[in-house]
């Protein structure tokens, strides 16, 4: 399996799943040594294994992405090809552990510079091409929204979404103000990393600082 990651954060956190894990990450590269990439093992449920190779693309866009993945892809041969993120295009609409599926995908970027007058400006007239998302897998991907948090197993996994890190550095803020220690009331679904980046704007802001080794507000 190829992941491939653009934003920073991303290949943390995708670093961070130790479920099923084998072994650490290991780093690795192509036939060119300046293509990196981190390769891992996971065992699943069944008993088989696979191995995850990790790839971070470094800047976001449809056109970098594409790119990357083609170079990684005609040397690996993965036999799945994914890309995870944070859904950066709609901040706010979404929170870490959401899945989002698109019914329709829509390319804006590609088009020409025309003008309306000899003499007059230069606009942008989009040659925009859009695809649907075929009919039987939107229809499934709407009858598992709702069936699956309904099972055993769909309750579990909605109780172990990690936080929005607003509503962890509220939490956060409140176990100080009324004296709780963090240590003791953290919440478990925050991931060591998505802990730090939080204690770290919270300082930055000067929202909390370090007395003793604790933090105060």
């Amino acid at each position: 399996m190829l992941v491939l990651t653009a934003a920073d954060g991303e290949p943390e956190a995708v670093r961070a799943v130790d479920d099923g894990a084998e072994g650490l990450w290991a780093k690795q590269h192509l036939q060119d040594p300046s293509w990196t990439y981190d390769v891992r093992t996971y065992r699943r449920q069944d008993g088989r294994s696979f191995e995850v190779a990790l790839v971070h693309a470094r800047r976001m866009g449809e056109t970098t992405a594409a790119a990357v993945a083609a170079r990684f892809v005609a040397e690996l041969k993965p036999s799945v090809l994914a890309m995870c993120g944070v859904c950066a295009g709609r901040p706010g609409w979404t929170n870490l552990g959401d899945v989002v599926i698109a019914d329709m995908i829509y390319k804006y970027d590609a088009g020409e510079q025309v003008r309306t007058a000899a003499a007059g400006p230069a606009h942008f007239k989009a040659d925009g091409v859009s695809r649907d998302l075929p009919r039987q897998w939107r229809d499934r991907a709407q009858d598992f929204a709702q069936g699956f948090p309904a099972t055993s197993e769909g309750t579990a996994l909605v109780g172990e979404r990690p936080w929005p890190r607003e509503h962890a550095e509220l939490w956060l803020l409140d176990a100080l103000d009324r004296g709780i220690a963090p240590e003791f009331g953290r919440p478990i679904h925050l991931d060591r990393w998505a802990w730090t980046a939080m204690i770290d704007h919270l300082l930055s802001c000067g929202q909390v600082t370090v007395d003793a080794g604790r933090l105060v507000l």
